[in-house]
């Protein structure tokens, strides 16, 4: 009586301890899938940033903007005083156009450049949580096989205690007869009941990972 007591116990421990693991996995799954994302969509909306909408580029065009707004107007004073021709005048704006227009090609390079660094970085965040996410289906694998284990192997201590150990007699074939309507009903029902647990935590049911 006491040994089946003691079985009890442990298949109750045996239980809680897979609706428990189910439960963890669960939750690190969902975590796992919320860090992903979040480090996904910050690496897509850095790709695709407008590189006129950065604070550093911005003042840059800005400086250059006021430099060359200033260089010019020197040199329309300076015509003016010296009575140099306008061509003067008309290349430095000509030049100071230029040099606009180099920067710009070269923010748009860095933006380039920028794009693919973060899109490749978007691209590894997702394969690596891929292979993450392949681990844990083993780990979900392994715990469901641990359970029906231990369940099976609790069912069995649970026949041998309620039935006295008494091994059930040959059929004419040579199988098993469950005649021993004490160990083996409540063996056969445990198993039932442990199989369909797992089951169940196999497919996402109840309390399942």
């Amino acid at each position: 009586m006491l040994g089946t007591i003691g079985t009890i116990v442990g298949v109750a421990g045996t239980a809680a301890s897979g609706i428990m693991s189910a439960i963890n996995n669960k939750k690190r799954e969902r975590q796992a899938q919320a860090e992903t994302a979040r480090q996904a969509a910050y690496a897509e909306a850095m790709a695709n940033e407008d590189p006129l909408a950065r604070a550093g580029n911005q003042r840059l065009l800005a400086q250059y903007d006021r430099e060359g707004k200033r260089q010019i107007e020197n040199a329309r004073n300076v015509s003016a005083i010296t009575g140099a021709t306008p061509e003067y005048a008309v290349a430095v704006q000509e030049g100071v156009a230029q040099g606009r227009a180099d920067m710009m090609s070269n923010i748009a390079a860095e933006a380039d450049a920028r794009r693919d660094k973060y899109l490749d970085k978007a691209e590894e965040v997702r394969q690596k949580a891929a292979v993450a996410a392949e681990e844990r289906a083993m780990e979900r694998n392994q715990t469901y096989a641990n359970i029906a284990a231990n369940a099976a192997q609790a069912a069995g201590s649970l026949m041998s205690g309620i039935g006295g150990g008494k091994k059930a007699p040959k059929a004419a074939g040579g199988g098993d007869t469950p005649t021993d309507s004490g160990g083996d009903t409540a063996f056969n029902d445990w198993l039932n009941v442990a199989t369909d647990y797992t089951g169940k935590l196999k497919l996402g049911t109840g309390l399942a990972v």
